[in-house]
């Protein structure tokens, strides 16, 4: 009897990778905003660095979403909203547990008891 294989765990992380390079763009951008309100466009060899490192992210990200398409069929507008969710989320989550934890071990430890006590919807993480 053969079993079909099962590559949706690898299509979640397939996911996950598209989204972290997303969110590299992003933060990317992020940290570039910050940089330019505390007056540092004017150094060219810094703005550039930045550029450049932009440029890197969001070319690794077409890259993967290249890679993605040719092995998974194109997916719908919705789905690409609901990517984009995601990707908002988890810009967010990310910001908020940097900013509510720091180096703080203890909350950081805090942080992922909660978010592991949370019953798995995917059980990509045992």
């Amino acid at each position: 009897m053969n079993k079909t294989p099962d590559f949706s765990t690898a299509k979640h992380l397939a996911t996950l990778i598209l989204q972290f390079t997303s969110l590299a763009e992003l933060y990317t951008k992020d940290y570039e905003a910050e940089l330019y309100k505390q007056g540092f466009e004017s150094r060219q060899a810094a703005k550039k660095m930045i550029t450049d490192n932009a440029r890197v992210a969001h070319s690794l990200h077409l890259s993967l979403m290249r890679l993605e398409n040719t092995l998974l069929q194109k997916i719908s507008e919705a789905e690409q909203d609901d990517f984009l969710d995601d990707v908002g989320f988890l810009h967010e989550m990310c910001l908020l547990i940097t900013d509510r934890c720091g180096a703080n071990e203890t909350k950081r430890t805090m942080v992922r008891a909660a978010i592991f006590n949370i019953k798995s919807e995917l059980n990509i993480c045992q």
